[in-house]
């Protein structure tokens, strides 16, 4: 034990178990600028032939906390997925700066994914299975967009739930009070 404590402390190595100041709080707000999230999530809708599920997929900046739908569907392939994450990978377009989109690694995202964003100068990172933690930012959205609105509807098909999406976004990025509105 002494004799690698030497070694160490003689390459300017700290022994102490803590050999980093830096923490997960203080990564986040030095990464706030370009850091982004993106996930799904389903709703049951009635429709005249019966329920059906619908998935959305969206976008949420993490220092705004501004959120952006790429696209609704009820069957998300892999073809969808990438056609629908188009416009949201063109918002990086203009911006130099490397961003950082963090995803879970749900199925639906296909191969070519990550390439997309790639092209525009962000870096995809995939949080590991059942951790939802990791993607706090979009798991809370869908806490909340679930519980404030569709929650209390009953949705009476695709026309309606566009609807009711649409509105809400409008309503949670300019007047919903939250930390990216000051």
């Amino acid at each position: 034990k002494t004799a690698i404590k030497n070694i160490m402390i003689q390459n300017n190595l700290n022994p102490a178990p803590k050999r980093y100041e830096d923490s997960w709080d203080a990564y986040i707000k030095r990464t706030f600028e370009t850091l982004w999230a993106c996930d799904f999530f389903s709703k049951e809708i009635l429709t005249p032939i019966g329920m059906k599920t619908m998935f959305v997929l969206f976008f949420i900046n993490i220092r705004t906390r501004e959120v952006h739908i790429a696209g609704m569907s009820e069957k998300p392939n892999s073809e969808w997925v990438l056609e629908n994450s188009k416009n949201i990978a063109r918002l990086f377009e203009n911006d130099e700066s490397t961003k950082l989109l963090i995803r879970d690694g749900d199925g639906k995202y296909p191969v070519g994914f990550d390439n997309l964003f790639s092209k525009y100068n962000a870096l995809v990172k995939t949080v590991p299975y059942k951790s939802p933690n990791l993607n706090s930012y979009a798991e809370g959205f869908v806490g909340t967009i679930k519980r404030e609105c569709l929650d209390k509807f009953f949705i009476f098909g695709k026309t309606h739930f566009e609807y009711l999406i649409k509105e809400y976004i409008d309503y949670y990025n300019n007047q919903r009070p939250h930390s990216g509105l000051n």
